[in-house]
Formats: C-alpha cells, sequence, structure tokens
C-alpha cells in the first residue's frame, strides 16, 4: 500500500501528511461550528470549499450569510499564505453535486459538521433527521469515498448516549447509546454510517463528539447565548424544569481544536474520540454565572421542561482523545461566558454604529435631491430635507398668504417628507409576493410600518434579502 494515508501493517497508525490539506471540503460552513473550523483552516493558509444548505433550522439563513462575508474577510486577509475560500450552495443528499464539488475543488479531506441538530423539534419532525443526518451523511461518505478522498472528520453529539440515570456516570467511547428524541438516534446512526464506510472505501474517518458548545456566533437556541443577550436587555429567561439539568459546556475554540487535531493525526482506519470538560454545570449555575459576567441580575420565566429533553447525562470522559491526539480543554465555562458576552457586546456596537451610518447615508442623499413644496400659490418651492427654509431673495409680486401658513410651511420637518415617501413605497409594494424569514427586529424609521406591535420580518414586503432556496454566491 503506497499512498500516505495507508499503514504498513494494521496496527500502526499513518503519520499525516500535508496531502490532507490540501484542499479540505467544510460541511455545514456556515454554522456555528462549521464555520469557526472553516475560519482555523483558513487562518493556517489552507484552501477550503464549504458545502451548505444555508437553511434556517437554528440560525436564520441571514445571519449565515453575514458569517460567509466573514469568513470571505478572512480568506482575503490570509491569502498571501495559500488560503482560498470557496461556497458551494448544496445539499448533502445530493449525490450528483458532491461528486462535481469533490471533483471539481480537488479536495483531499472532509470536516463533516453539516446535518440537522435542533434536539426539541426533532421530537415534532423526526422524519427530516433521519433523512438528512442518516441518508445525507451516507451520502456524503460514499461520495468521498468513490472519489479517492481518504481523510474524514465527521461530528458526532452528546445527544447519542441521552438520559443517564445520574450525572457522575462517566461517559467513555463504550458507553451505551440510549437516545432520548430522533436528532439523538439519527446521529447514532451517522456514527455508524462513518463506521461502515471507513470500511468500505478503506478510508480514515474519525468521530469527534460534541458536548454543550457556546461561543462567538452561537446558535440562538443554546442558552449561553440567550442568557447573556436576555440578561444585557432585561428579557425574560424562558427556565426549563428546577434547573438541576447538567450540561458539559465546552467553548469553541477547544472544539475547534479537537477536529483540528483530529485532521492531523489519521487513525488508520475508524477511530471515535470524546470530547469534555472538568466539570458538567447545572443549569441555575449557568444562570449565575451569566449574571455575574453581565452585571445583571436575569428575569426568569418558568417552564416545563419540554419533550426530549434529558435532564441527568452524565459526565463524559476525554482521557482517549488526550492520550492518541494531545487535545485537551483549556477555556473554563466562566471565562467562555466573559468571551461570549464581549463579543455581543462588541456586535451591538458595530451594529448600533452601522445603523446610524446607513441612516446619515441616507439623509444625505435625499439632502441632495431637489424636494418641491408649495409655499405660495401657483409655485413650487425647493429645499434640501433637514434644513429651514431659506428667505426669497426676491419678494414675491403676487399676494402674499397668511403668516400662519407660511410658519407651517417653513416647519416642516425631514420625518414629514420621510414619512410621506414611506406611505407611498408601502402602497406600491404592498401586493409583493417575496416575504422576508427570520427573527423580529426594528427596521430603520423610514421604512417602519405605524406599528410595532406584532412586526414580524413575515409580514413585510420589502425585500432585503433572498430565501435561501433561491440565495445564489
Amino acid at each position: 500500500m503506497s499512498s500516505p494515508q495507508d499503514t504498513t501493517n494494521g496496527s500502526s497508525r499513518p503519520s499525516f501528511t500535508e496531502e490532507y490539506c490540501k484542499s479540505v471540503l467544510v460541511t455545514g460552513g456556515v454554522g456555528f461550528v462549521g464555520s469557526h473550523i472553516a475560519e482555523a483552516l483558513l487562518r493556517s493558509g489552507t484552501k477550503v470549499v464549504i458545502y451548505d444548505i444555508f437553511n434556517s433550522e437554528t440560525t436564520v439563513s441571514a445571519e449565515k450569510r453575514e458569517i460567509a462575508s466573514i469568513l470571505r474577510q478572512a480568506a482575503d486577509e490570509c491569502k498571501s499564505d495559500g488560503a482560498s475560500l470557496d461556497i458551494v450552495h448544496g445539499d448533502i443528499r445530493d449525490k450528483e453535486k458532491l461528486l462535481q464539488t469533490i471533483s471539481g475543488h480537488g479536495i483531499t479531506s472532509c470536516i463533516h459538521v453539516g446535518g440537522m441538530v435542533d434536539d426539541r423539534r426533532s421530537v415534532f419532525h423526526p422524519d427530516e433527521y433521519i433523512d438528512v443526518n442518516i441518508r445525507g451523511t451516507a451520502t456524503l461518505l460514499d461520495a468521498l469515498g468513490k472519489s479517492g478522498v481518504k481523510m474524514v472528520v465527521q461530528a458526532s453529539t452528546r445527544s447519542v448516549f441521552g438520559q443517564r440515570a445520574d450525572n457522575s456516570a462517566l461517559l467513555t467511547e463504550k458507553a451505551d447509546r440510549r437516545p432520548v428524541n430522533p436528532y439523538g438516534a439519527s446521529k447514532v446512526g451517522a456514527d455508524a454510517m462513518a463506521h461502515c464506510y471507513s470500511h468500505l472505501h478503506k478510508m480514515n474517518v474519525t468521530l469527534i463528539r460534541i458536548f454543550a458548545t457556546y461561543g462567538p456566533r452561537g446558535r440562538p437556541d443554546m442558552m449561553p447565548r440567550i442568557l447573556c443577550e436576555n440578561i444585557a436587555n432585561d428579557e425574560p429567561i424562558r427556565k426549563f424544569g428546577d434547573g438541576t439539568a447538567t450540561r458539559t459546556w465546552i467553548y469553541i475554540s477547544d472544539i475547534v481544536s479537537a477536529f483540528l487535531c483530529a485532521l492531523k493525526n489519521p487513525c488508520g482506519g475508524f477511530a471515535e474520540f470524546n470530547t469534555g470538560a472538568a466539570n458538567s454545570t447545572t443549569l441555575n449555575e449557568l444562570i449565575a454565572t451569566a449574571e455575574k459576567v453581565v452585571g445583571k441580575n436575569a428575569i426568569i420565566e418558568h417552564c416545563p421542561v419540554p419533550p426530549g429533553d434529558a435532564h441527568t447525562v452524565g459526565h463524559p470522559s476525554y482521557e482517549l482523545i488526550q492520550k492518541t491526539l494531545g487535545w485537551t480543554p483549556k477555556v473554563n465555562v466562566e471565562e467562555g461566558m466573559r468571551l461570549t458576552y464581549l463579543d455581543y457586546v462588541l456586535k451591538t456596537e458595530e451594529k448600533a454604529v452601522a445603523k446610524m451610518s446607513l441612516k446619515l447615508e441616507h439623509l444625505a442623499k435625499i439632502g441632495e435631491e431637489k424636494v418641491p413644496e408649495v409655499g405660495r400659490k401657483g409655485e413650487l418651492r425647493r429645499r434640501s430635507v433637514g434644513f429651514s427654509l431659506e428667505k426669497e431673495e426676491k419678494e414675491e409680486k403676487e399676494t402674499e398668504q397668511p403668516m400662519e401658513l407660511e410658519e407651517k410651511t417653513m416647519e416642516t420637518t425631514v420625518l414629514d417628507i420621510v414619512a410621506e415617501g414611506a406611505e407611498k413605497r408601502e402602497r406600491r409594494m404592498s401586493d409583493r409576493q417575496n416575504t422576508i424569514r427570520g427573527k423580529p427586529m426594528t427596521l430603520p424609521y423610514f421604512i417602519r410600518p405605524s406599528s410595532d406591535e406584532d412586526f414580524t420580518w413575515e409580514n413585510q414586503p420589502i425585500m432585503l434579502y433572498q430565501r435561501s432556496k433561491s440565495f445564489k454566491l
């Protein structure tokens, strides 16, 4: 066996070769974990190809497009080091497109973190999770194997272990699989597909089992992000159960490190590794940590535990990955929450500055236009928006209008004019079929509806973004 990824005998591990990192395919590369892995690869001077469907299961498509812009910027910054980025909008169940992508970009390895991930949602839509996570993973691995790719690092999840009777139960890689929701069950199937196709195509396939992960660009449905944002904005936190449910929280930089360690240390076939942290954290402890970091008390709404939630989950052992790949977590929960909150504060300030800049640009643009106003009978007067009307240099020869009307005209403000324009735009666009998908948010004042009470993107006719299915890079 002459290829660098193969072993000379069954017991030895192959040495890492740079061949694996010539062109790395990252599925789910504009999601939370995938985007951080892709960025780390780019900053190390690697050619990265992202393959993502840009859905809105957990993170809205618009936010994913923002992440894509961040990754493009990282690629530009590291271009001199050899970094490059291509983004393919595709589904891991589309074998033909996968084969075209792998062949067209000369893929030499794959980090597979794409798929459906919302365990609570999976209870109500199990078919999607079974189809994407099992069939999609099988389709991807078969396409990689048939294309000659010999190195794959695939994401597994804590959810394959499900619930345990005791939080002190130690979870090794050999622990029983007891999923309590369709998502966890589908990932058991995906893990099995990894073993299957490693055998069929003689590939190095390494599973990295992710436990609860958080950090900048984190999923909006995950508690650390919810806590940081809601506490900062005095919004209530939904607390499910009595707060004694535990999770092993791992900061995103530690998870990225685990994936890169696996990529650079092929194990000569199939291998799986748990990640983990020194301690697990209860929900009550996480809330207290967030309050300490933000400097405010949380507003708590007590809610029943949703179906499919695991309460006692045991504690992961990461001894094997530590011994085999040299990986160990470095960021504790308080430090990680502080970094997460700091990122939120910085992004909030950046958005505020960007919003103000847009308003100023808009006002400047309108200010350059000539806005007609009726000042005297039969005459159109013009002025720049935002400024008082200049006095006429010449006295009007015709009869003067009453002083009250003149003062009222001169007191006209930019808001009056913009409001009139907004009403006209809304009437023109009321029949448009395209709508925006995403979370409720405040529009700039010049396109804001008359009431913000029931405002959602879905009922707005203004097309700022395309739907994910028609999005093209």
